[in-house]
């Protein structure tokens, strides 16, 4: 089995806004440095696993802070977006993998049906080259 190439990594604009922060996010950013010093042991993934819990413990009347600041952060990166948009030149391009393009050409330059080559039909009078109608056997 053939490996695929390798995925090209198209550069990152450092001017694209950030994306907006859920409410769980909301919540986790607020919490979790009072978790870490109740919890010093617990390693990155327990401690999102405590978070984890203490949210889906919560009220809705207790996340709803959270829900309202999610909501002011979307408008946020809308706003900035549409700046963004409006200010920022389009992507160059991605670089092509020759090998790749090479073989994506070929297949394009070949017009093929059901696997085998379609011969052409220069004078567009339906008869192939050697003048037989198609599938009359003719060459």
């Amino acid at each position: 089995v053939k490996g695929k190439g390798k995925a090209v990594a198209v550069p990152k604009d450092p001017n694209l806004p950030k994306r907006p922060r859920t409410a769980f996010f909301q919540f986790s950013c607020q919490i979790r440095e009072t978790v870490k010093e109740e919890n010093p042991t617990a390693g990155f993934g327990e401690l999102s696993k405590i978070i984890g819990r203490r949210w889906a413990e919560m009220s809705s009347g207790d996340k709803a802070q959270f829900y309202v600041r999610e909501e002011e952060d979307k408008a946020r990166y809308a706003a900035e977006m549409a700046e963004y948009v409006l200010t920022s030149k389009p992507p160059a391009p991605a670089p092509k993998n020759p090998a790749m393009t090479l073989k994506a050409e070929k297949k394009l330059s070949t017009p093929t049906k059901g696997g085998a080559a379609i011969k052409e039909d220069p004078d567009g009078d339906g008869l192939s080259p050697d003048r037989s109608p198609p599938g009359a056997g003719g060459g």
